[in-house]
């Protein structure tokens, strides 16, 4: 029986401000497909990962509903394994995308300077059910083409690069960070003439 393991994805947070009133929406990328990394831990040893295009699929065909986002896999000491709200998944041809309704309440207001900030990555608790095998200057190469998806979380921490984690109030609405940023400054020119 293969374990259950834990992958760690860090990228840019594109960070989307909430219309004033509506809840935030945590979205990005979970998943980035094809894209190599090294895993180095006790459990399972140093090899390369990827993940193939609809790899989790068959799981959130089956499991969708079930599966939650946490905070930290439920570790983190004052959330544990409360929900961060609703979640969504949808496969794209760049990697599995989520949204995550954030629920009002505070642990998850609490989180979302941190989130703003960029300082979370997203991470994913899954079961590899097929993986193709093969070697790649002296490490194994792992390509997992079948997982089943257990649960989704905001990690401070990562192993692959290129997922986001963001907060917006509908998809492709509002502005990012850095152009917000641009955006006050426009402002603040402005009102200071």
């Amino acid at each position: 029986m293969t374990a259950t393991v834990t992958r760690d994805y860090a990228g840019g947070l594109e960070i989307i401000r909430s219309e004033a009133g509506a809840a935030p929406v945590l979205a990005g990328i979970a998943v980035p497909y094809g894209q190599w990394a090294e895993v180095d831990n006790p459990l399972e040893g140093r090899f390369l990962e990827s993940i193939a295009p609809g790899a989790f699929a068959r799981s959130i065909a089956s499991r969708g509903p079930k599966i939650r986002a946490l905070l930290e896999h439920g570790k983190d000491p004052t959330v544990g394994n409360r929900p961060l709200g609703p979640l969504t998944l949808e496969d794209t041809p760049d990697g599995l995308a989520y949204r995550i309704e954030a629920l009002d309440v505070p642990y998850v207001r609490d989180l979302l300077p941190a989130v703003r900030a960029g300082l979370y990555g997203t991470s994913i608790r899954f079961r590899p059910t097929q993986v193709d095998r093969g070697r790649a200057g002296g490490l194994e190469r792992r390509r997992v083409t079948e997982g089943e998806l257990q649960e989704l979380s905001l990690a401070a921490f990562a192993v692959y690069s290129g997922t986001t984690a963001g907060v917006r109030s509908e998809p492709g609405e509002g502005v990012t960070v850095a152009e917000l940023d641009a955006l006050l400054e426009a402002l603040n020119a402005y009102l200071a003439q």
